[in-house]
Formats: structure tokens, C-alpha cells, sequence
């Protein structure tokens, strides 16, 4: 896989096994997937991980090349760190420098294609804005509202 085709995860059905994030570049979506399926494995761990070694548990799932040269040159520095600690690192490494601006931009640009399901199209731009992660970027509800209000297509009303 080429550094340019987006990453994937892998994850067990019975959320046992670490998740994997594999070779390719890393999106906020496919992060945030990774993040999400973490979270999941450490929930059901025969032994839940306390704060202190959820990092460490989940380090040999990060087989993406260039997360693996990081984390070797970083092992200890990582390993002592929160896992929400860890993710900010993580979003800060190895995406875009203005990728939240430019997400924020993208919802704010959003219009529903003419023929789409309004409810598919309300999702994505939901599902956008919950990828952000700075409180200030983030729409509010009402801003939510008035956003797919101004986005929708006319045939949808």
C-alpha cells in the first residue's frame, strides 16, 4: 500500500485482540476509528487496563511504518502518557497541521446534493463535526441545526 491510499484498521469481532492501524496515510476518520476500537478492546480486556498502562497495552497494534518509527524513538515518553494524552499526540503527528480548521471549513461549506436522503446527508456533517476536538471548532447544536437548515437541498423540503 502506497503512503498516499488511506490507512485501515483491523479489529477482532470480540474486540480481544489489540486493534491494528495499518500501513498507508492516516486520516482523522480512520484515527478516530482506531481510537474508537481501543477504547472498545479496553473495555472488554479480561483485565481492564488502569489509565497508567492503557498505552502501552495498544502500541503493538500501530504497525503503520512511519507510526512504528515514531513510537521506537519514543517508547518510554509514550508508555508514561494518558491515552487521551497519547491521541492528542497521535492527531498532532500525523495529521495535516490545519486539518480541524479545515474540516471546520468543509462543514461550513456542506451542501446536500440535490437527490441525496437528507438524513444520510445530516449524518456525514454530524459525523464531521464530532471528529473535531477543540471545543471552540466544534458546532454547537443550534450552530448544527441552522448549518444543515442553510445546507439543504431544495428538493428535500
Amino acid at each position: 500500500m502506497s503512503s498516499t491510499e488511506n490507512t485501515t484498521i483491523t479489529r477482532s469481532q470480540n474486540h480481544k485482540s489489540t486493534p491494528t492501524l495499518n500501513a498507508g496515510k492516516i486520516t482523522i476518520e480512520v484515527l478516530k476509528a482506531w481510537e474508537v476500537a481501543c477504547v472498545d478492546y479496553f473495555e472488554n480486556a479480561r483485565e481492564v487496563p488502569d489509565e497508567a498502562t492503557k498505552v502501552s497495552k495498544i502500541l503493538t497494534g500501530l504497525i503503520n511504518p512511519h507510526v512504528n518509527t515514531w513510537i521506537n524513538m519514543n517508547r518510554d515518553r509514550l508508555k508514561a502518557m494518558t491515552f487521551p494524552a497519547f491521541m492528542g499526540e497521535m492527531r498532532k503527528r500525523f495529521l495535516d497541521t490545519d486539518w480541524e480548521k479545515d474540516l471546520r471549513r468543509k462543514i461550513l461549506r456542506c451542501r446536500m446534493p440535490a437527490h441525496a436522503i437528507f438524513y444520510d446527508w445530516a449524518e456525514q456533517v454530524l459525523d464531521w463535526n464530532s471528529l473535531l476536538v477543540t471545543p471552540e471548532l466544534k458546532l454547537t447544536e443550534e450552530a448544527l441545526k441552522a448549518q444543515l437548515d442553510a445546507g439543504m437541498s431544495k428538493d428535500s423540503g
